[in-house]
């Protein structure tokens, strides 16, 4: 693991051993576990070699909260998930200067195994690894799996930035990948392609609201909310015809409220509230008569 230091690993009992960065106590929950980091000092841990000798790690600053704590239990399709991992991610497409970042949660399911609760700008998404590789198009403009196609929308450079909790993967700070993310409606699946290997996974949308639910969040659902459940404009949500035909509507009023304040009774009738038109135009009439 690239930027990892040598350290030893002392007093272990069991599944504990103490972090080669500060010597705190960390507790392995995961057999799977190949990456960990220490809850004191926020140490990136390398267990792929075990937990009895050598270990090698990676000090991290600047530590990003999860808004979903570790160790919380939220319920999804029926299932019990446990936060047992989370990542901060920074992602930049080819020939654009600016980054986006998102957060994936690494859930865990004694029964299901694993899956990843992923966080963005345009939305919260459940995914899980897909066993057997999807078809890519010859363009690499769409994927088939299961029978579906799947259009490609982005295709970016990924790099972990910060990662907390237990991974059964070797996890490295910095790592870098190739993604690619398809969608079919509300259906999604995703390629990332790094130097070793290809893995694929698949999943749907959730809105902000399930996953609030899911994890007992509700008095913070506010901070969960994404573009999924972006409030209407007013503009948006009546359309913009009726707002102009309101506002000629007002005007028109106006006008007419403007011309009987002028109105001199000596020399106009005064009681018509409309104005005269030999076009049938709207508060008006062709045949002279008036609108009341």
């Amino acid at each position: 693991m690239t930027g990892l230091k040598d350290g030893s690993a002392k007093d272990e009992k069991g599944r504990q051993f103490n972090c080669p960065n500060c010597g705190a106590t960390v507790e392995v929950a995961l057999a799977q576990s190949k990456s960990i980091t220490c809850k004191s000092c926020n140490s990136l841990i390398d267990l792929s070699a075990g937990i009895g000798g050598e270990l090698r790690h990676a000090e991290q600053d600047e530590p990003v909260r999860p808004l979903i704590p570790l160790g919380t239990v939220g319920q999804l399709e029926g299932l019990a998930w446990q936060v047992v991992g989370f990542q901060h991610r920074m992602g930049q497409e080819p020939g654009d200067d600016e980054q986006f970042g998102w957060e994936e949660y690494l859930l865990y399911n004694a029964r299901r195994g694993f899956s990843f609760l992923v966080d963005a700008t345009d939305g919260w998404s459940l995914v899980k690894p897909v066993t057997g590789a999807p078809a890519l198009a010859s363009n690499g403009q769409s994927a088939s799996y299961q029978g579906t196609t799947f259009k490609q929308q982005y295709a970016y450079k990924a790099e972990t930035t910060y990662v907390a909790g237990e991974f059964y993967w070797q996890v490295q700070r910095g790592q870098k990948t190739d993604n690619r993310d398809f969608a079919s409606g509300k259906q999604l699946l995703s390629m990332e392609q790094s130097r070793n290997e290809i893995t694929w996974s698949a999943g749907a949308k959730i809105d902000s609201d399930t996953v609030a639910k899911a994890f007992r969040l509700e008095d913070q659902k506010d901070l969960l909310k994404r573009s999924d459940a972006a409030p209407f404009t007013a503009a948006r949500s009546i359309g913009i015809i009726p707002i102009i035909v309101i506002l000629i509507v007002i005007l028109i009023v106006l006008s007419l409220l403007s011309r009987c304040s002028r109105c001199d009774p000596r020399v106009e009738n005064c009681s018509s509230t409309t104005a005269r038109s030999s076009g049938g135009s709207w508060g008006g009439s062709s045949s002279g008569g008036g609108h009341k």
